[in-house]
Protein backbone atom coordinates (compact mmCIF):
# COMPACT_ATOMS: atom_id res chain seq x y z
CA UNK A 1 0.00 0.00 0.00
CA UNK A 2 1.57 3.32 -0.96
CA UNK A 3 2.29 5.84 1.74
CA UNK A 4 0.51 9.25 2.01
CA UNK A 5 2.05 12.18 0.24
CA UNK A 6 3.32 13.80 3.43
CA UNK A 7 4.89 10.57 4.57
CA UNK A 8 6.50 10.00 1.19
CA UNK A 9 7.93 13.45 1.30
CA UNK A 10 9.34 12.91 4.77
CA UNK A 11 10.78 9.60 3.80
CA UNK A 12 12.27 10.98 0.68
CA UNK A 13 13.74 13.81 2.61
CA UNK A 14 14.99 11.62 5.41
CA UNK A 15 16.58 8.76 3.47
CA UNK A 16 17.37 10.43 0.17
CA UNK A 17 15.21 8.38 -2.27
CA UNK A 18 15.81 8.94 -5.92
CA UNK A 19 14.03 11.59 -7.93
CA UNK A 20 12.34 8.96 -10.11
CA UNK A 21 10.64 7.35 -7.18
CA UNK A 22 9.56 10.69 -5.84
CA UNK A 23 7.89 11.57 -9.15
CA UNK A 24 5.94 8.30 -9.15
CA UNK A 25 4.64 9.10 -5.69
CA UNK A 26 3.46 12.62 -6.72
CA UNK A 27 1.60 11.31 -9.75
CA UNK A 28 -0.23 8.78 -7.65
CA UNK A 29 -1.34 11.43 -5.12
CA UNK A 30 -2.61 13.70 -7.90
CA UNK A 31 -4.69 10.90 -9.51
CA UNK A 32 -6.18 10.06 -6.14
CA UNK A 33 -7.30 13.64 -5.46
CA UNK A 34 -8.83 14.04 -8.93
CA UNK A 35 -10.90 10.92 -8.43
CA UNK A 36 -12.21 12.24 -5.10
CA UNK A 37 -13.24 15.58 -6.63
CA UNK A 38 -15.04 13.88 -9.51
CA UNK A 39 -16.92 11.67 -7.09
CA UNK A 40 -17.98 14.67 -5.01
CA UNK A 41 -19.15 16.62 -8.12
CA UNK A 42 -21.21 13.66 -9.24
CA UNK A 43 -22.75 13.45 -5.78
CA UNK A 44 -23.70 17.15 -5.82
CA UNK A 45 -25.24 16.81 -9.29
CA UNK A 46 -27.32 13.87 -8.11
CA UNK A 47 -28.56 15.80 -5.05
CA UNK A 48 -29.49 18.87 -7.18
CA UNK A 49 -31.43 16.68 -9.58
CA UNK A 50 -33.33 15.09 -6.70
CA UNK A 51 -34.18 18.51 -5.21
CA UNK A 52 -35.43 19.83 -8.58
CA UNK A 53 -37.73 16.83 -8.89
CA UNK A 54 -39.04 17.43 -5.38
CA UNK A 55 -39.71 21.13 -6.17
CA UNK A 56 -41.60 20.17 -9.30
CA UNK A 57 -43.93 18.05 -7.19
CA UNK A 58 -44.73 20.95 -4.80
CA UNK A 59 -47.99 22.97 -5.53
CA UNK A 60 -47.59 26.55 -6.91
CA UNK A 61 -48.27 29.32 -4.34
CA UNK A 62 -50.56 32.35 -5.15
CA UNK A 63 -48.73 35.44 -3.85
CA UNK A 64 -51.31 38.00 -5.13
CA UNK A 65 -52.96 38.38 -1.72
CA UNK A 66 -49.61 38.80 -0.06
CA UNK A 67 -48.57 41.43 -2.55
CA UNK A 68 -51.88 43.30 -2.10
CA UNK A 69 -51.52 43.18 1.66
CA UNK A 70 -47.99 44.52 1.43
CA UNK A 71 -49.17 47.30 -0.91
CA UNK A 72 -51.96 48.26 1.50
CA UNK A 73 -49.56 48.30 4.38
CA UNK A 74 -47.10 50.46 2.45
CA UNK A 75 -49.89 52.87 1.44
CA UNK A 76 -51.13 53.12 5.02
CA UNK A 77 -47.61 53.83 6.23
CA UNK A 78 -47.14 56.55 3.64
CA UNK A 79 -50.57 58.04 4.42
CA UNK A 80 -49.78 58.05 8.12
CA UNK A 81 -46.55 59.88 7.50
CA UNK A 82 -48.42 62.48 5.36
CA UNK A 83 -51.27 63.16 7.83
CA UNK A 84 -49.52 66.12 9.58
CA UNK A 85 -48.89 67.77 6.23
CA UNK A 86 -52.50 67.23 5.06
CA UNK A 87 -53.91 68.60 8.33
CA UNK A 88 -51.70 71.68 8.15
CA UNK A 89 -52.84 72.32 4.58
CA UNK A 90 -56.51 72.06 5.54
CA UNK A 91 -55.96 74.43 8.47
CA UNK A 92 -54.19 76.99 6.29
CA UNK A 93 -56.81 76.91 3.55
CA UNK A 94 -59.66 77.12 6.09
CA UNK A 95 -58.16 80.30 7.50
CA UNK A 96 -57.68 81.87 4.07
CA UNK A 97 -61.20 80.93 2.95
CA UNK A 98 -62.75 82.55 6.04
CA UNK A 99 -60.65 85.70 5.61
CA UNK A 100 -61.71 85.99 1.97
CA UNK A 101 -65.35 85.30 2.90
CA UNK A 102 -65.32 88.32 5.22
CA UNK A 103 -64.36 90.50 2.24
CA UNK A 104 -67.67 89.68 0.52
CA UNK A 105 -70.43 91.76 2.16
CA UNK A 106 -73.97 90.51 1.62
CA UNK A 107 -73.12 86.86 0.91
CA UNK A 108 -74.61 83.87 2.80
CA UNK A 109 -72.80 82.58 5.87
CA UNK A 110 -72.54 79.13 4.29
CA UNK A 111 -69.27 78.86 2.37
CA UNK A 112 -70.52 76.49 -0.31
CA UNK A 113 -73.63 78.63 -0.89
CA UNK A 114 -71.39 81.64 -1.39
CA UNK A 115 -69.33 79.76 -3.93
CA UNK A 116 -72.47 78.76 -5.85
CA UNK A 117 -73.97 82.28 -6.07
CA UNK A 118 -75.13 83.27 -9.55
CA UNK A 119 -73.64 86.69 -10.25
CA UNK A 120 -73.12 88.75 -13.43
CA UNK A 121 -70.10 87.97 -15.56
CA UNK A 122 -67.08 90.24 -15.44
CA UNK A 123 -67.80 91.48 -18.99
CA UNK A 124 -71.40 92.35 -18.04
CA UNK A 125 -70.21 94.28 -14.96
CA UNK A 126 -67.70 96.22 -17.02
CA UNK A 127 -70.25 96.96 -19.74
CA UNK A 128 -72.77 98.27 -17.17
CA UNK A 129 -70.05 100.47 -15.68
CA UNK A 130 -69.11 101.85 -19.09
CA UNK A 131 -72.75 102.66 -19.89
CA UNK A 132 -73.37 104.49 -16.61
CA UNK A 133 -70.02 106.27 -16.74
CA UNK A 134 -70.78 107.53 -20.23
CA UNK A 135 -74.16 108.92 -19.16
CA UNK A 136 -72.63 110.56 -16.08
CA UNK A 137 -69.94 112.16 -18.24
CA UNK A 138 -72.60 113.55 -20.57
CA UNK A 139 -74.59 114.90 -17.61
CA UNK A 140 -71.50 116.62 -16.23
CA UNK A 141 -70.77 118.03 -19.68
CA UNK A 142 -74.27 119.49 -19.96
CA UNK A 143 -74.07 120.86 -16.42
CA UNK A 144 -70.80 122.53 -17.33
CA UNK A 145 -72.47 124.09 -20.37
CA UNK A 146 -75.27 125.44 -18.18
CA UNK A 147 -72.81 126.88 -15.69
CA UNK A 148 -70.80 128.45 -18.49
CA UNK A 149 -74.01 129.82 -20.03
CA UNK A 150 -75.06 131.41 -16.74
CA UNK A 151 -71.68 133.05 -16.37
CA UNK A 152 -71.87 134.32 -19.93
CA UNK A 153 -75.36 135.73 -19.34
CA UNK A 154 -74.17 137.52 -16.19
CA UNK A 155 -71.24 139.02 -18.07
CA UNK A 156 -73.39 140.18 -21.00
CA UNK A 157 -76.01 141.58 -18.65
CA UNK A 158 -73.32 143.59 -16.88
CA UNK A 159 -72.14 145.04 -20.20
CA UNK A 160 -75.72 145.84 -21.18
CA UNK A 161 -76.25 147.61 -17.87
CA UNK A 162 -73.18 149.77 -18.49
CA UNK A 163 -74.53 150.77 -21.90
CA UNK A 164 -77.92 151.66 -20.49
CA UNK A 165 -76.33 153.82 -17.80
CA UNK A 166 -75.27 156.25 -20.52
CA UNK A 167 -78.92 156.94 -21.12
CA UNK A 168 -82.05 155.05 -21.86
CA UNK A 169 -81.43 153.22 -25.06
CA UNK A 170 -84.37 152.77 -27.38
CA UNK A 171 -85.05 149.46 -28.97
CA UNK A 172 -86.73 148.20 -32.08
CA UNK A 173 -89.48 146.88 -29.87
CA UNK A 174 -90.02 150.32 -28.34
CA UNK A 175 -90.18 151.90 -31.81
CA UNK A 176 -92.64 149.29 -33.02
CA UNK A 177 -94.79 149.87 -29.95
CA UNK A 178 -94.75 153.68 -30.42
CA UNK A 179 -95.68 153.38 -34.09
CA UNK A 180 -98.52 150.99 -33.30
CA UNK A 181 -99.84 153.48 -30.73
CA UNK A 182 -99.60 156.26 -33.27
CA UNK A 183 -101.46 154.24 -35.93
CA UNK A 184 -104.23 153.45 -33.50
CA UNK A 185 -104.61 157.15 -32.78
CA UNK A 186 -104.79 157.87 -36.48
CA UNK A 187 -107.63 155.37 -36.82
CA UNK A 188 -109.54 157.24 -34.12
CA UNK A 189 -108.90 160.54 -35.85
CA UNK A 190 -110.26 159.18 -39.14
CA UNK A 191 -113.35 157.82 -37.42
CA UNK A 192 -114.01 161.19 -35.82
CA UNK A 193 -113.36 163.04 -39.09
CA UNK A 194 -115.84 160.88 -40.95
CA UNK A 195 -118.43 161.88 -38.42
CA UNK A 196 -118.85 158.50 -36.88
CA UNK A 197 -117.10 159.56 -33.69
CA UNK A 198 -115.53 157.20 -31.21
CA UNK A 199 -116.35 156.43 -27.64
CA UNK A 200 -112.78 155.21 -26.99
CA UNK A 201 -110.31 157.50 -25.31
CA UNK A 202 -106.97 157.42 -27.08
CA UNK A 203 -105.18 158.61 -23.93
CA UNK A 204 -107.34 158.65 -20.82
CA UNK A 205 -107.97 162.18 -19.62
CA UNK A 206 -106.47 163.76 -22.78
CA UNK A 207 -108.50 164.94 -25.77
CA UNK A 208 -107.78 163.16 -29.05
CA UNK A 209 -106.67 166.33 -30.77
CA UNK A 210 -103.95 166.65 -28.12
CA UNK A 211 -103.04 163.04 -27.53
CA UNK A 212 -102.61 162.11 -31.22
CA UNK A 213 -99.93 164.70 -31.97
CA UNK A 214 -98.13 163.56 -28.82
CA UNK A 215 -98.19 159.98 -30.10
CA UNK A 216 -96.72 161.10 -33.42
CA UNK A 217 -93.98 163.01 -31.63
CA UNK A 218 -93.21 160.07 -29.31
CA UNK A 219 -92.80 157.69 -32.26
CA UNK A 220 -90.55 160.16 -34.05
CA UNK A 221 -88.50 160.64 -30.89
CA UNK A 222 -87.90 156.95 -30.59
CA UNK A 223 -86.94 156.73 -34.26
CA UNK A 224 -84.57 159.69 -33.91
CA UNK A 225 -83.04 158.17 -30.79
CA UNK A 226 -82.46 154.92 -32.56
CA UNK A 227 -80.70 156.75 -35.35
CA UNK A 228 -78.62 158.91 -33.00
CA UNK A 229 -77.59 155.96 -30.82
CA UNK A 230 -77.38 153.43 -33.61
CA UNK A 231 -74.05 151.95 -32.52
CA UNK A 232 -74.99 151.68 -28.86
CA UNK A 233 -78.40 150.37 -29.80
CA UNK A 234 -76.83 147.76 -32.07
CA UNK A 235 -74.49 146.68 -29.30
CA UNK A 236 -77.35 146.48 -26.84
CA UNK A 237 -79.44 144.57 -29.30
CA UNK A 238 -76.61 142.11 -29.92
CA UNK A 239 -76.14 141.58 -26.22
CA UNK A 240 -79.84 141.00 -25.72
CA UNK A 241 -79.69 138.48 -28.54
CA UNK A 242 -76.72 136.76 -26.90
CA UNK A 243 -78.59 136.61 -23.61
CA UNK A 244 -81.64 135.07 -25.28
CA UNK A 245 -79.41 132.61 -27.14
CA UNK A 246 -77.58 131.59 -23.96
CA UNK A 247 -80.85 131.14 -22.12
CA UNK A 248 -82.11 128.95 -24.96
CA UNK A 249 -78.93 126.87 -24.88
CA UNK A 250 -79.25 126.43 -21.14
CA UNK A 251 -82.85 125.35 -21.57
CA UNK A 252 -81.78 122.77 -24.18
CA UNK A 253 -79.02 121.53 -21.87
CA UNK A 254 -81.51 121.12 -19.02
CA UNK A 255 -83.77 119.07 -21.28
CA UNK A 256 -80.80 116.93 -22.32
CA UNK A 257 -79.88 116.38 -18.67
CA UNK A 258 -83.44 115.29 -17.89
CA UNK A 259 -83.33 112.75 -20.74
CA UNK A 260 -79.90 111.52 -19.63
CA UNK A 261 -81.11 111.03 -16.07
CA UNK A 262 -84.00 108.93 -17.36
CA UNK A 263 -81.54 106.77 -19.29
CA UNK A 264 -79.26 106.54 -16.25
CA UNK A 265 -82.18 105.39 -14.11
CA UNK A 266 -82.94 102.66 -16.65
CA UNK A 267 -79.32 101.48 -16.52
CA UNK A 268 -79.39 101.48 -12.72
CA UNK A 269 -82.63 99.48 -12.65
CA UNK A 270 -81.14 96.91 -15.04
CA UNK A 271 -77.97 96.80 -12.89
CA UNK A 272 -79.91 96.00 -9.73
CA UNK A 273 -82.04 93.42 -11.57
CA UNK A 274 -78.90 91.60 -12.74
CA UNK A 275 -77.94 90.97 -9.09
CA UNK A 276 -81.37 89.96 -7.83
CA UNK A 277 -80.81 86.17 -8.31
CA UNK A 278 -77.85 86.34 -5.92
CA UNK A 279 -79.67 88.41 -3.30
CA UNK A 280 -76.80 90.92 -3.36
CA UNK A 281 -77.54 94.66 -3.27
CA UNK A 282 -74.88 95.95 -5.65
CA UNK A 283 -72.75 99.04 -5.22
CA UNK A 284 -71.34 100.81 -8.27
CA UNK A 285 -69.98 98.63 -11.09
CA UNK A 286 -66.43 99.68 -10.23
CA UNK A 287 -66.85 98.43 -6.65
CA UNK A 288 -68.64 95.26 -7.74
CA UNK A 289 -65.95 94.44 -10.29
CA UNK A 290 -63.46 94.25 -7.40
CA UNK A 291 -66.10 92.36 -5.39
CA UNK A 292 -66.34 89.76 -8.13
CA UNK A 293 -62.56 89.35 -8.24
CA UNK A 294 -62.63 88.69 -4.49
CA UNK A 295 -65.45 86.18 -4.98
CA UNK A 296 -63.50 84.39 -7.74
CA UNK A 297 -60.49 84.17 -5.43
CA UNK A 298 -62.74 82.86 -2.63
CA UNK A 299 -64.21 80.25 -4.97
CA UNK A 300 -60.77 78.99 -5.98
CA UNK A 301 -59.61 78.81 -2.37
CA UNK A 302 -62.78 76.94 -1.43
CA UNK A 303 -62.15 74.44 -4.22
CA UNK A 304 -58.61 73.89 -2.93
CA UNK A 305 -59.95 73.48 0.62
CA UNK A 306 -62.49 70.86 -0.37
CA UNK A 307 -59.82 68.95 -2.32
CA UNK A 308 -57.46 69.08 0.67
CA UNK A 309 -60.25 67.87 2.98
CA UNK A 310 -60.97 64.93 0.68
CA UNK A 311 -57.30 64.04 0.59
CA UNK A 312 -57.09 64.17 4.39
CA UNK A 313 -60.25 62.07 4.80
CA UNK A 314 -58.94 59.41 2.42
CA UNK A 315 -55.56 59.33 4.19
CA UNK A 316 -57.22 58.93 7.61
CA UNK A 317 -59.45 56.16 6.30
CA UNK A 318 -56.45 54.42 4.78
CA UNK A 319 -54.59 54.52 8.08
CA UNK A 320 -57.59 53.24 10.08
CA UNK A 321 -58.24 50.38 7.70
Amino acid sequence: RPARAGSCYNIATGIGISMEELARVVCWVTRSRSKILVERAESFTTQISMLEKQLEKLPEMDLTGLRDALAVAAGATEAGNSLPKYRAEVKRLSREVKDCHRELPGVPEDLDATGELSIPAKAAIRRAGDEMDEVNREIKSQESKILEGKRRIESIQAELTRLERRGELPSEEALAKARAHREHGWDLVLADWKGGGSTEEFVPGTPLETAFPQAIKAADTVADSLRDHAEAVAQAQEKRFQIVKSESQNSDAEKEIAALRVRLQEYQNAWRAAWEPSGIKPETPAIMEQWRENRDRFKELLRQLRTAEDTLYQAEAQVQN
